[in-house]
């Protein structure tokens, strides 16, 4: 199961659209503060995360995972400032992947299935 933050309604449903078409359960939150909510309730297989969000921005939101000992899981962020993010990596280091919005449906799924792959792995 896939747990998508994403304060934009029309970013949830059309992301949460593209991965149930691939075959994924997926939950939604609209904030990090949801989200953290929905992980320690329903234990997903991945995260993925807006940044810029009301209540716990994506940052705020890892931080938070990681000093709880809830992040157990691959985090996606997907955001409008993914391009600048990329240079900044202490920042993206926090996520296991950084893909800019608007996200091709292809390139969600290929990093989803490499995550989810790669996480089985261990």
């Amino acid at each position: 199961m896939i747990v998508l933050i994403d304060d934009h309604e029309e970013t949830r449903i059309v992301l949460r659209m593209v991965l149930e078409q691939a075959g994924y359960r997926v939950t939604t939150g609209r904030d990090g503060f949801e989200g953290l909510q929905l992980i320690r309730s329903r234990a997903p297989d991945l995260v993925i995360t807006d940044l810029i969000m009301p209540v716990l921005d994506g940052h705020q939101f890892v931080q938070a995972l990681e000093e709880s000992g809830d992040r157990v899981v691959p985090v996606i962020l997907v955001s409008v400032h993914a391009p600048s993010l990329a240079e900044v990596r202490g920042f993206t280091g926090k996520f296991d992947a950084v893909l800019p919005k608007p996200v091709e449906p292809a390139t969600l799924i290929e990093t989803v299935e490499s995550l989810l792959d790669r996480d089985e792995r261990r």
